[in-house]
């Protein structure tokens, strides 16, 4: 999407290693997607709005889960906090008490939830490095470090993408990572995790910051110049992890903290320990040492990059967790941790920095005019077909069709069924409010169809009267809006009335899997459309999920491809309510159809 989202320069996103704290991290970053979808006013996911996404330890888990697998940051969120109890176990005085004795904590337990995450979301064997991504989908590397007994103290990056110089690839040469091995290559920590081996090749690996690259945003800089070797790295996220407390901010580059300087944290750690021993206390001195090492290397990339001529501009950013400098994980206080992470978001002197640093992120696709139809396509079509979408609710509802496709199956009894009617009641009061287009609502299963509706009443009084029952016939409903609508352009072609149909915006609210066949209606309809000579504009389709059903993202995903063109768009659930607010950026966030061909 580089002529919309990236039209000047690049963008890179690099997450701090060291401490296994994803939670404040994933709160951040949902926060700057939705900031970047609300300017856009596109739903955007993490992979649309950065070009390059890396990371160390804990935050190369992160990077895959949002730039290779191509999560929104719910789902990864609720990835992270099943996998760090793997690795942790679910008592923190045991996890100390192991640690301090020496012991790796539960390297078995956190493969085995790993390849059950990987497997649930169709990854299990799949390779890390993938063909060429286009410009709308990132870049991932993520480090890693040799261990014995080919230690060289050499970190590696590893790729999901080709590497554009020769004979770099990460030793074994040849070998094809997994997503499974890059992840575990990544975060295998010397604290929790035993190192991976690499086949019979005797090659281990382990995370990097023990290397000096806790913070990797130094990498991508170097990266980025040979992704792009003619293009600007206007604007870099560098996020923090919970350290910064550990190491002066002004220290000198050899500084290293003192003995007695580590005693007044130790205390801290030691006080979920039962029965401390003397060996443990000296233990837990020298991971407060190494600690303090890994947040003074990682300011120091930051101090150095501050000064670079090279870069545009550099955002980092430090939430506050609520956890101690020393927490190695934070999945025994996550709810803590992510209310602390909001607070902090609010805070004026955050939210004026997310806000400017979102303004750089992205950029009104609104301006953007479609591209022309097929040579093939009738004359005489609506003029608005070749026109920007409108940037406000009075135009759209004045100017489009809008038919609304509700999901009343019995899965969205309740709060769900709420939420859908609530965030109905402001558009419904503005078409009536500004005597614009009215709309039109359709049911999955309930074949009576509320037509021409102006005015919040009208909605209460329907999702009063129709209760939800019965399965998904997504299919159904779709088939029963899209024949009559081309029937009609099929009529009004090389007549005045054609160009007088507006174009047609389907939007379908819904919580689960479909329980028929959308996407043979969907193709049927493509090729239609395409055969009579329609502009490929006149019809779109945005599938817009309601709730956190993990099955429902990766089905509605199904519906879009190369065999229904471009009509379908689908909006997965991030984490956000169906907010009138929210609603309404969807509307408007459409894209049309041939446009969101080119930008995919």
């Amino acid at each position: 999407m580089k002529d919309a989202l990236h039209p000047k320069y690049r963008r890179i996103l690099s997450l701090d290693g060291g401490p296994f704290n994803g939670v404040a991290c994933l709160v951040v970053i949902n926060r700057i997607v939705q900031e970047a979808s609300t300017r856009a006013r596109i739903e955007l996911m993490p992979y649309q709005v950065f070009d390059l996404i890396c990371g160390t330890s804990c935050g190369a888990l992160i990077a895959i889960l949002l730039g290779r697998l191509r999560l929104d940051c719910a789902t990864a969120y609720a990835v992270y906090l099943r996998l760090a109890p793997a690795l942790f176990g679910i008592s923190e005085s045991e996890f100390w008490t192991t640690l301090l004795q020496r012991s790796k904590v539960k390297t078995n337990e956190f493969h085995a939830a790993l390849d059950a995450e990987l497997e649930v979301l169709g990854a299990g064997t799949a390779s890390f490095l993938e063909e060429e991504p286009t410009d709308r989908q990132a870049r991932v590397f993520v480090t890693t470090t040799e261990d014995a007994p080919h230690f060289t103290n050499r970190t590696h990056i590893l790729r999901s993408y080709p590497s554009s110089v020769e004979n770099e690839s990460v030793p074994p040469r040849g070998h094809d990572w997994s997503i499974r091995e890059a992840i575990l290559a990544a975060t295998a920590s010397k604290l929790f995790v035993e190192p991976l081996p690499v086949g019979d090749s005797g090659f281990r690996f382990r995370d990097a910051a023990t290397g000096g690259f806790a913070n990797p945003t130094g990498l991508a800089m170097e990266e980025a110049k040979r992704l792009w070797p003619k293009e600007d790295v206007g604007l870099v996220v560098s996020l923090g992890t919970n350290l910064s407390d550990l190491a002066p901010k002004d220290a000198p580059l050899q500084w290293r903290m003192k003995p007695q300087e580590a005693n007044r944290f130790v205390s801290g750690i030691l006080k979920d320990v039962h029965a401390p021993t003397p060996a443990m206390r000296n233990v837990a001195r020298d991971l407060v040492k190494w600690l303090a090492g890994v947040a003074h290397e990682a300011e120091l990339v930051h101090r150095r990059l501050e000064t670079d001529a090279f870069l545009g501009k550099l955002y980092r950013l430090r939430p506050v967790t609520g956890l101690q400098s020393t927490a190695l994980g934070d999945c025994f206080s996550d709810i803590e941790v992510r209310d602390k992470a909001e607070e902090w978001l609010q805070d004026p002197e955050t939210q004026g920095m997310v806000a400017t640093l979102v303004k750089g992120l992205v950029e009104d696709v609104q301006q953007l005019a479609p591209p022309p139809p097929p040579s093939t396509t009738n004359p005489g079509y609506n003029p608005l077909l070749d026109l920007p979408r409108p940037d406000n609710l009075e135009d759209y509802l004045r100017k489009y069709r809008v038919i609304f496709i509700i999901d009343d199956s019995s899965s969205m009894k309740g709060a769900y069924w709420e939420e859908t009617r609530d965030a109905l009641l402001d558009i419904a009061e503005h078409a009536l409010a500004y005597g614009t287009n009215t709309i039109d609502i359709v049911f999955l299963n309930n074949k009576t169809a509320a037509l021409r509706i102006q005015g919040s009443g009208k909605i209460v009084e329907i999702f009063t009267t129709v209760a939800p029952r019965g399965r998904t016939p997504t299919g159904n409903a779709l088939e029963r809006v899209l024949t009559p609508h081309i029937d009609h352009l099929n009529r009004l072609v090389g007549t005045e009335g054609y160009s007088k149909i507006e174009p047609l915006d389907i939007i379908v609210l819904t919580d689960g899997v479909p329980s028929d066949d959308p996407k043979g209606v969907l193709v049927k309809a493509v090729n239609t459309l395409k055969d009579q000579g329609h502009h490929p504009n006149a019809v779109g389709i945005q599938m817009v999920q309601i709730g956190n059903d993990a099955d429902a993202a990766p089905a509605l995903k199904k519906l879009m491809g190369q065999d229904v063109g471009s009509i379908v768009d689908t909006v997965p659930y991030n984490g956000e309510l169906l907010t009138p607010s929210r609603l309404e950026r969807i509307l408007l966030g459409g894209l049309h159809p041939n446009m969101r061909s080119i930008l995919s």
